[in-house]
């Protein structure tokens, strides 16, 4: 199986369960390994029947950054979901076969130790979720204390974003308030506002932060 990887990049964020760990960033180190054939990439030097590393990488770090996990399990799982999901309309990828994830705070135990979460999932997932006016929602992970989406937004379609979530997008381009939004871009949490899609194409996104009620 041919795969793409990404080896030990690091940024820093809010993460884990003690009480220093909700009110001060640390260093989160991730390796990522995805199998998913490349022979047609190979061939037509078209990237949209692979996968895009960059923007891998910097949707990663910003459902990290902005979810804000309580736990790097949570996290890891989000990833690989949204990963072995379905490529949505307009996302312009391969499809993953195998997600590979490892996640560490290396420190957290003051150079004792570097711990870690490591995750491997095989096969398509079904994400849930629903549609509607143009919007559809599917859901990665919900703990009840963090959690994180895949949007779909179809041309003409708007969604009002709650100020504890911040968007990501993967593809297409989008209006966050009076800002427009193009791929790897983000509109980070901490104000209200409304996601437009504008454009004659389905933008697709990631949402991540604390749960809409």
């Amino acid at each position: 199986m041919d795969w793409i990887e990404l080896q030990e990049f690091e940024f820093s964020t809010i993460v884990g369960i003690l009480p220093s760990e909700r009110v001060t960033v640390q260093p989160l180190r991730v390796d990522i390994r995805l199998e998913l054939p490349l022979d047609e990439c190979g061939d037509s030097g078209d990237l949209s029947k692979s996968l895009n590393y960059a923007m891998v990488e910097a949707a990663v770090c910003f459902l990290a950054q902005e979810g804000q996990w309580w736990l790097i399990e949570s996290l890891a799982l989000a990833v690989c979901r949204w990963l072995l999901a379905d490529p949505a309309p307009g996302e312009g990828r391969g499809r993953v076969e195998t997600v590979e994830i490892r996640l560490r705070k290396p420190t957290i135990l003051h150079g004792r130790a570097v711990p870690g979460v490591g995750m491997r999932r095989t096969g398509v997932v079904q994400l849930a979720g629903a549609q509607a006016r143009g919007v559809r929602i599917q859901t990665l992970v919900d703990t009840g204390k963090d959690a994180a989406w895949r949007v779909v937004l179809m041309p003409g379609a708007s969604w009002s974003v709650d100020r504890s979530v911040g968007v990501f997008v993967v593809s297409g381009s989008v209006w966050a308030g009076d800002q427009q939004l193009k791929p790897n871009e983000r509109r980070c949490r901490g104000a209200e506002f409304e996601v437009q899609n504008r454009e004659g194409a389905p933008a697709v996104l990631l949402f991540a932060g604390m749960p809409v009620t």
